[in-house]
């Protein structure tokens, strides 16, 4: 009977101690920055919302600020009308900080875009030992967690890296800024911070003074993705694509005729797996018509801007039917003008044609007198 009360209470203390775990790994806190100005803040929501929506886990957002209004941050907060597993906190960022950071001429950058070298310095990270970065023209199709384990060993971050196969910025890595011809350029849309590393290596120092060194900045166009590449180089940890399907990248191998077949297995199985899109490129807010534009529609209603997205859509669409009209009118006039012109010059060939005919004949008229 001992024996018997024995296994009961060992099989009673393994299902507590599995559901506690259970309940451990659904309640874990998962910390993720979002960086946005005002103009960004229904992207930021659409964000959150693919987050939540595929997460169990509970979220600490933290969305670095720009002057989004308080009407906007109200709006964005409101998605507890539909998830509860979350926090969020606003960080307005101090914009003058990044005055002197490089900046292309005719080129915008939002303030927001080199915030994120100061992630793991907040206040509000000081006891955060790792954390995800993401984009805001992203949306996440599974459940973050699974980018969060990712073990970073000693690497100081994990990143995806970009399809440079079909772009000339690898050759220009690899000229301009010395790196191997084996070099993957990260992309920056999406990182897994290890913050206790970051902050020993000084690692926000250190991406201040390249982007002070000017013996870069003629070749550089990526901007604040570049100081990333040339101080990691390959130093950081590759993650699979899939954390990072970067569609502009997608779209120039579906253009390109040229790659072969192991890399068209490599981009399919990419775009199968993938739980994370970027939206690098064309955007699904401006043509829902694009690759993957359905599931961003798909988490829309979720946030408090739908209305607004739609019509941002909607300005974009008839925006771009105005252009082509004004496209194609304008070809009209210039085939109307160049039919004209032909004609013009057609008469004005025909009339020095008779001139010099005419000249002509006086010649030989006066020459036949003087004989």
């Amino acid at each position: 009977m001992n024996f018997i009360k024995t296994i009961f209470l060992s099989l009673t203390l393994m299902t507590i101690h599995s559901s506690f775990s259970l309940s451990l790994n659904n309640n874990q806190h998962i910390p993720v920055f979002l960086a946005a100005d005002d103009n960004y803040a229904p992207f930021v929501a659409t964000t959150m919302a693919s987050i939540l929506k595929n997460t169990k886990s509970h979220i600490d957002f933290y969305v670095l600020s720009d002057g989004i209004t308080d009407k906007n941050k109200a709006k964005i907060a409101n998605e507890r009308k539909w998830f509860k597993n979350f926090s969020l906190r606003f960080i307005e960022i101090d914009r003058h900080r990044y005055d002197d950071f490089f900046s292309r001429k005719n080129y915008y950058i939002a303030k927001t875009s080199y915030a994120i070298i100061d992630i793991p310095m907040f206040d509000v990270a000081r006891n955060i030992k790792k954390t995800i970065y993401l984009d805001d023209d992203i949306i996440v199709r599974g459940d973050i967690k699974e980018l969060y384990d990712q073990d970073l060993g000693d690497y100081v971050i994990g990143a995806s890296y970009d399809f440079f196969h079909f772009d000339g910025n690898l050759q220009r890595y690899i000229q301009h800024f010395g790196m191997s011809k084996e070099h993957k350029s990260l992309n920056t849309g999406m990182l897994l911070i290890n913050c206790d590393k970051w902050r020993q290596e000084g690692i926000t120092d250190k991406l201040e003074q390249v982007d002070k060194d000017t013996r870069y900045n003629q070749n550089r166009i990526l901007q604040d993705q570049d100081i990333f590449n040339i101080l990691f180089n390959d130093n950081y940890k590759q993650l699979d694509r899939k954390f990072n399907t970067a569609m502009h990248y997608v779209n120039d191998f579906l253009e390109d005729k040229s790659h072969d077949k192991t890399l068209e297995n490599e981009m399919n199985d990419s775009l199968k797996r993938a739980i994370i899109i970027h939206y690098t490129g064309e955007k699904p807010w401006k043509d829902n018509r694009i690759l993957f534009a359905n599931e961003f529609w798909q988490i829309v209603p979720y946030t408090d801007f739908a209305d607004e997205i739609k019509q941002i859509h909607d300005n974009s669409q008839r925006d771009t039917k105005i252009m082509k009209n004004s496209d194609k009118n304008a070809n009209k006039v210039n085939k109307y003008v160049r039919q004209y012109v032909r004609r013009k010059m057609k008469l004005v060939y025909i009339l020095l044609g008779v001139l010099i005919g005419l000249n002509i004949a006086g010649f030989v008229v006066l020459a036949r007198r003087r004989k």
